[in-house]
């Protein structure tokens, strides 16, 4: 999770989990892109909110694609995306 207030989560702070390699974790998941609108990226989204809400809760970071070994995602942070002018609509 990210040891911060919600709203002093800065560029700063993403930037320092990329950094840091900071691997995911039961508290912390990495999102290449914001969820689009269609039915199954809604699901695929709610799934993942409720996961964090019936654990510890946690954090889920936008605009960041994982390395990948032999094809699949190994929740190492591997790029910074821009996801700034993009929102579901």
């Amino acid at each position: 999770m990210i040891n911060v207030p919600f709203d002093s989560i800065d560029k700063t702070i993403i930037e320092s989990l990329f950094s840091n390699q900071v691997r995911e974790n039961r508290t912390l998941d990495y999102k290449e892109l914001l969820p689009a609108n269609g039915r199954d990226d809604r699901k695929e989204f709610l799934a993942d909110i409720t996961a964090f809400a019936n654990a510890a809760g946690g954090d889920i970071v936008f605009g960041i694609t994982e390395k990948r070994q032999n094809n699949r995602p190994t929740g190492i942070p591997e790029a910074i995306l821009d996801v700034t002018d993009k929102s579901p609509e």
